[in-house]
């Protein structure tokens, strides 16, 4: 576990966590769920589609790049204030059996314009990556 806080990364640090390998039937259930358009569900069509088969939802990759960041521990528990949202976000079609990892590079830091006060909350910022 780490015990990172905002104070401790420095613009230029890189997060790289283990990775995960997508199968077929993880795409075409999340999609059942979350996503239902032909090229997440149906083979058959997605060949047909432009992406010339079935790719993995953004949404899904969002939502597993951020378990797999998480799981990297890269601050201490009580550190993360949660997310202000995501600005940017560009993903490339993902494929089953390909290996995935989620990879972060701290940009920036700001310290937050509304301080909080209380315990572990004096300084709080945002660090962007």
């Amino acid at each position: 576990m780490s015990d990172r806080w905002f104070e401790d990364f420095k613009v230029g640090d890189q997060i790289v966590s283990s990775g995960k390998t997508l199968t077929e039937a993880e795409i075409i259930d999340w999609a059942f769920h979350f996503d239902p358009q032909p090229f997440h569900m149906d083979k058959v069509a997605a060949e047909e589609h432009m992406y010339g088969g079935l790719i993995a939802s953004g949404w899904m990759l969002g939502t597993y790049a951020f378990r797999l960041f998480t799981m990297a521990n890269p601050w201490a528990p009580e550190a993360s204030l949660g997310s202000p949202g995501i600005e940017g976000l560009r993903l490339d079609p993902a494929r089953a059996s390909r290996r995935h990892h989620s990879c972060r590079r701290y940009n920036y830091r700001q310290p937050s314009i509304q301080k909080q006060t209380g315990p572990g909350r004096c300084g709080d910022g945002l660090a962007a990556a």
